[in-house]
This record gives C-alpha cells, sequence and structure tokens, in this order.
C-alpha cells in the first residue's frame, strides 16, 4: 500500500475525530488531510521540513503542536538525535508574513546542503503568517527550485483574489477563510488538530488551542470547547498568554526548543516559579507603558466613533516590551464603546477596532492601493485588527484619508 493509500485509510477511520465538534473542521478536514500526507511523505523521504511561524502566542502554539508531533517520527525515521536535527528547523518571525528574506535564506541553505551533502529539498511550512499578497514573491521564489511550500493561517485574505492566488501557489493551504468562515478559529486550534492527524500518540498539546484563542481574543464557541478540554481556567489562560507573549518577545528569531518546551507545558500545570516571575514583570512593565501612554494618548469624536491616536514611537523603548501592537491595545483598552485606535509608527498604522463594524482593515487597505500608489499601500490582517504600511513621506498624506474614511462611514450606516 503507498503512503497516501495508508494515511487517507488510517485518517478516515470512524475512530478518528477533532477534539471538538465544529463545522468549520469539518470543511477543512480534506485540506487536512492533504498536509498531513505531505508532512509525513515527506519524513519518509528523508526531506527536511522547515517550519516558520508569527512570532506572537498564537504562532508559537501552532508550531510547537506541529513540532511534537512531527519530531518523534523524524527521529523514528533517522535513528539518532543528531541526524534528525538536520532534518527539522524552527523559526519564528517578528513579520506576520513569509519575509523575502526568509525565503531566501530557506533557499540559499537547501541549495548548500544538496551541493554539499546531497540532501533533498526542505518541506516549507508556514504558520499564522498572514498578509497573503506579501507572502507571494517569497513562495514563489522557493518554489521555482522545487521545494513544496504549506500555508496554514486564519487571517481575512483582504480579497477573493488573493485567496486564489495563494491557493494556486502553495502545495496545500489551509485556511477558513476559504470555507466563508471568519478568523475565530485561530492558527494554534487548526495545528492542533492536524497535529493529532498527523501523530495520534502526541502528547502535552491538547491545551494549546485554548491558548492560543486566549491570545488572539477568539470568542465563539470553539473556542468554549478548547476551554474545556484544557481543564484550565480562562484567567489563568490570560496568565500564561502573556507570559508567551513577553518570553518569546525577548527570544527572537531563536529556536529555543528547550526553552519553550519549558514554558509550554501542559501535562502538569507550567512551572509556577516561571509563571509567577514572568508574569509579574509583564505586569510591571505594562503599568509603567500605561503611565506613559494615558500621558500622551489623544482622542477625538467622530460623529459617535472615538479616534483614538497613539505615537508608538515615542513610547517605545528599542529592544524592550512591550513593543508596538502592545501599545496600541494599552491605548485602546482605555475607552470603551465605539471606538478605532491608531497606533503610529514612521511608515506604519497599527489598528485596533471595536463595535464599528463598517470599518474593516482589509478594506481601508485595499481601497488606499488604489487611491494612493505612490505611498506604495501594504498590509492587512483581521478585520479590527491589522497593520497598514506606507513609504514615510506618505504618513501625513495616508493620516488624513484615514480621518476622512471615519468620517464617511456615517453614509454606510444610514
Amino acid at each position: 500500500m503507498e503512503l497516501r493509500d495508508y494515511l487517507q485509510t488510517k485518517s478516515m477511520q470512524k475512530e478518528f475525530k477533532f477534539l471538538i465538534e465544529s463545522d468549520i473542521l469539518n470543511k477543512l478536514q480534506p485540506k487536512l488531510l492533504e498536509a498531513a500526507i505531505q508532512i509525513k511523505s515527506a519524513i519518509v523521504n528523508h526531506n527536511p521540513v522547515i517550519i516558520r511561524h508569527h512570532a506572537d502566542c498564537d504562532g508559537y502554539c501552532a508550531a510547537v503542536a506541529l513540532e511534537r508531533a512531527i519530531l518523534p517520527i523524524i527521529l523514528d525515521n533517522h535513528g539518532s538525535e543528531r541526524n534528525a536535527s538536520k532534518h527539522y528547523k524552527r523559526y519564528s518571525s517578528n513579520s506576520p508574513f513569509y519575509n523575502y528574506i526568509d525565503a531566501l535564506r530557506d533557499l540559499s541553505g537547501s541549495l548548500y546542503e544538496k551541493k554539499n551533502f546531497r540532501r533533498k529539498n526542505p518541506l516549507i511550512i508556514l504558520l499564522d503568517l498572514g498578509d497573503i499578497a506579501e507572502n507571494l514573491t517569497a513562495i514563489k521564489r522557493v518554489k521555482i527550485n522545487g521545494i513544496k511550500v504549506i500555508v496554514i493561517d486564519h487571517h481575512n485574505p483582504g480579497t477573493k483574489a488573493n485567496l486564489e492566488e495563494m491557493k494556486k501557489n502553495a502545495d496545500v493551504f489551509i485556511s477558513p477563510y476559504d470555507y466563508d468562515f471568519d478568523s475565530s478559529l485561530v492558527c494554534g486550534m487548526i495545528c492542533t488538530e492536524l497535529a493529532l492527524l498527523i501523530n495520534p500518540y502526541v502528547k502535552d498539546i491538547k491545551f494549546l488551542p485554548a491558548l492560543a484563542g486566549t491570545a488572539d481574543k477568539s470568542d465563539k464557541e470553539e473556542f468554549q470547547k478548547y476551554l474545556k478540554i484544557s481543564k484550565y481556567s480562562s484567567e489563568f489562560l490570560k496568565k500564561f498568554a502573556a507570559c508567551v507573549d513577553y518570553e518569546t518577545h525577548y527570544l527572537k528569531f531563536n529556536e529555543s526548543r528547550e526553552l519553550i518546551n519549558q514554558l509550554l507545558t501542559g501535562n502538569h500545570k507550567p512551572d509556577s516559579k516561571i509563571i509567577n516571575l514572568i508574569y509579574s514583570e509583564f505586569e510591571k512593565k505594562m503599568s509603567m507603558t500605561k503611565i506613559a501612554v494615558k500621558e500622551f494618548v489623544e482622542m477625538k469624536k467622530i460623529d459617535s466613533i472615538k479616534l483614538i491616536k497613539i505615537d508608538c514611537e515615542k513610547i517605545l523603548s528599542p529592544g524592550d516590551f512591550p513593543n508596538s501592537s502592545k501599545i496600541v491595545r494599552i491605548a485602546h483598552e482605555l475607552y470603551n464603546g465605539q471606538r478605532i485606535t491608531i497606533g503610529l509608527l514612521s511608515d506604519a498604522i497599527i489598528f485596533r477596532v471595536n463595535d464599528v463594524n463598517e470599518f474593516n482593515v482589509n478594506d481601508v487597505v485595499n481601497e488606499l492601493k488604489k487611491t494612493k500608489p505612490s505611498a506604495l499601500i501594504k498590509g492587512g490582517g483581521h478585520e479590527f485588527a491589522g497593520t497598514l504600511k506606507f513609504i514615510k513621506a506618505a504618513k501625513e498624506e495616508v493620516l488624513e484619508y484615514i480621518e476622512n474614511y471615519i468620517k464617511l462611514l456615517k453614509q454606510k450606516r444610514f
């Protein structure tokens, strides 16, 4: 029996079930099966596996779930830790997309390994790296050399055209948006289910979906089901997610498998000494930053909407915690009701939106691309949380456009 037939037979057995009942997962099942086939085929055929993931809690949960499923199979196929380590790498990414620099690193390493050690092309797995339009050039570049790419994400692709382009270029593309769902089934949830499909004996991952969902503020029924499975309280998971964000902020691009395994443990309650130490530092730095944000935040009302502005670069301490996204979150949570918060950087704006359904970050990005082509607009994200990028020379022009866009929202409501 060929590997594909074997995997299909095993995965379609009646005893295989997702951790939870979910219409979204049922729709994703064929793609999850295809990804499992590609990953296990790569391992059996001695193709190295490279995981690249977003450097946030959801990205780490997604990557760790797959790592814990994949590594034992790689070890079985290569006989020793030393040989296995040459066939698996995991890297975090601060940019929320597959950076072209990272693509060239992967390609350069692959070409070197093939020439000098006769190794095969790697399989690259991209997790929680949205901004689909930004990914395409990097993916196309590595695929020219015969490298296969799996993309698993839960962000809004922005346009139908972007979605179709990704489906055409990725060897496997898994996204709830492909079936007209939203972003509430986060990447850590999807990858935990995929991990169990790859390796039903994988341990210490069933708490990861709830942790990832807590970090990404998922609130749909899938999250509530994963929360019960995790056996943790919502309050503890919020604390846990904060610690992951804090610790991984300082890790930067390091794989740090041992440290991450020490932190992301669910077999028993994570080490209270570690959690308490990290969380006390997290709270201290967030409290100090909140004082600064309160002093320098600006708020004005446009119709019934509060427009909140914070200049992140005047608050940031380079390299220190919190980062600009957390600063925007602090500013956003100072207010309630209908509000749009914009965090200003020299070449970007970070958005957080509450109770303004007419405002969609991806719509703003797409409209600016058309109306301000000289600003070289990039970006996107979730509907109500994302990043808009532009050249520094266009900052005031872009800001003016956004304010006018918000003023016109009243017309969309009535």
